[in-house]
């Protein structure tokens, strides 16, 4: 994948510009930072004078070679991730104006020592109240992005955990102090990113319970894409022992 990616940019040499559509929690053999690689890999190609824009998912693992490589550096937002289209032309339009030699941005990260689970932005949730935090740092005059990746911790490598990155408009001092700011704000409130999830019987319980169905339970952390086997059975098992008819278990064939 690597070395396509470069061959299609090679071909295209002299770009004015390279966007970057990524995950940002990729791994491989030989590298915990499969984006870090390619970005710079792609910086060493195009040279230190073209700009570089990259999209992320939110729940990427911010590295310092993701950040020192790309001139610009968006995550999505929410979760469900309904605004990847949005954020793509954000940094178009960006990147469009670094080219034009209107932007010179500048970009500070703070990643923290934590490890939380994965959980919707919609109101109602920790993640939601830190987006609310960046978008009122993002309103400054100065600012152009404050945003934070929710991190991967189900990926085995040394370092998942979130990060706080904002970008400005050439005021590296006013990005250190906003993601410092947005950092100490989910550092005070950490113990909330805490999950309370019920163990596997009354999470069947509750689902028999249901007054309309049917009724999805998902075992998402067993999942193949971060090394998973995909045939986890505590909820499996739980129902049988409680006897429940007219269930459907869903069996990934390719695992």
């Amino acid at each position: 994948m690597k070395q396509d990616i470069l061959e299609g940019i090679r071909a295209a040499l002299p770009v004015d510009g390279v966007l970057l559509a990524l995950h940002g929690a990729g791994v491989a053999d030989g590298t915990e930072d499969v984006e870090g690689d390619l970005a710079l890999a792609v910086r060493a190609l195009v040279g230190p004078g073209v700009p570089i824009a990259a999209v992320y998912d939110l729940h990427g693992n911010m590295t310092d070679a993701m950040r020192d490589a790309c001139d610009l550096t968006l995550p999505c937002k929410l979760y469900p991730h309904t605004d990847f289209h949005d954020r793509g032309v954000e940094a178009v339009e960006l990147l469009l104006e670094m080219i034009r030699g209107g932007l010179t941005p500048v970009t500070a990260m703070r990643r923290l020592p934590m490890l939380p689970y994965i959980v919707t932005t919609q109101d109602g949730f920790i993640p939601g109240e830190v987006n609310d935090v960046c978008r009122k740092l993002a309103a400054q005059p100065g600012v152009i992005d404050c945003s934070w990746f929710h991190g991967f911790p189900y990926a085995d490598i040394a370092a998942p955990c979130p990060a706080v990155v904002c970008t400005t408009t050439g005021d590296a001092a006013l990005a250190q102090r906003c993601v410092d700011e947005v950092a100490q704000w989910i550092w005070s409130h950490r113990e909330a990113f805490r999950p309370t999830f019920p163990p596997p019987a009354q999470g069947v319980a509750l689902a028999l319970s249901a007054a309309e169905g049917p009724v999805v339970v998902n075992e998402y952390a067993d999942n193949r894409r971060h090394t998973g086997r995909r045939y986890a059975s505590a909820s499996r098992v739980t129902g049988r022992q409680s006897g429940y008819r007219h269930v459907l278990f869903r069996v990934d064939q390719r695992c």
